[in-house]
This record gives C-alpha cells, sequence and structure tokens, in this order.
C-alpha cells in the first residue's frame, strides 16, 4: 500500500536530515537495490526513487526497520497504511467440479480462480467423469 502524505514527508524529513548520500546508498545495498539503478543526481531525488521503489514492491516497513537499527534515537513512523511482513499465503479451498452443460456461457459469472472447467464432447462424457473423480480432491 502506498504511503499516506505525512508518511512519505516524514520519512524524507528523516532520511534527508540523519543521512548522508554514501549512507543513504549503504542503506540501497541493505535493502538489496542496486544504487546506481537509482537516479542519485542529487540526495532529495535518491531518497524520493528510494520510497518509490520500495513502496512498489510494499518495502515500506523493511527500511524504517533498518532505519531504527541505524539510528535508533530518531522517532520513526508507525505506518497507518499496514504492510503484510511476509506473511504465508492461505491455502485455496477446494471447489467442486462443475458442469455446465446447457449453459450459455458468454452470460454466465466466470469460474472462480480454482475452478475448472471441463470441455468435452458427449461422447468422452465417460472419459470426463473419470477425470473429474481426482480432481475433485484437489
Amino acid at each position: 500500500m502506498p504511503l499516506t502524505l505525512l508518511e512519505r514527508n516524514q520519512l524524507i524529513d528523516l532520511l534527508t536530515d540523519h543521512f548522508n548520500i554514501k549512507e543513504l546508498k549503504d542503506l540501497c545495498n541493505r535493502l538489496g537495490i542496486d544504487s546506481d539503478r537509482i537516479d542519485g543526481s542529487s540526495k532529495e531525488t535518491l531518497i524520493s526513487d528510494l520510497l518509490s521503489h520500495l513502496e512498489r514492491r510494499l518495502q515500506i516497513s523493511t527500511l524504517i526497520d533498518i532505519g531504527k537499527k541505524l539510528r535508533p534515537e530518531l522517532n520513526w513512523p508507525n505506518l497507518a497504511t499496514a504492510e503484510p511482513k511476509s506473511s504465508p499465503v492461505p491455502e485455496p479451498k477446494p471447489s467442486p467440479v462443475t458442469k455446465t452443460k446447457g449453459k450459455n456461457l458468454s452470460s454466465s459469472v466466470p469460474p472462480r480462480q480454482n475452478d475448472i472447467f471441463i470441455s468435452y464432447s458427449h461422447r468422452d462424457e465417460t472419459w470426463k467423469n473419470l477425470l473429474a473423480k481426482p480432481l475433485k480432491v484437489l
């Protein structure tokens, strides 16, 4: 999630006032960012590009965590836009194999992401049924 204007300005002020260009480039390296790929023509540009880069990758909280270790005396923002800290991805719930016989597919609701549509000839219904049994378990 993007930073609020207040959070962004607070980070810009902290980084501008308490880090020099060499320290900002070191910060980029700690974040796994090649500082040469970020336009560093000026300190302000480097900070702005760094924040934009981290916002796109949802890594602002990582920047703040590293900042707190490097400058614990500073008042780092607590993000209102809570970013997930590599939380585990929930397993998708299984859904039954559905038969759409007789439905107009162009006007029907698109299937959920974990639904399976089986296109088959009615001559092959036996094969479709054999295939559907193990798929139901998934």
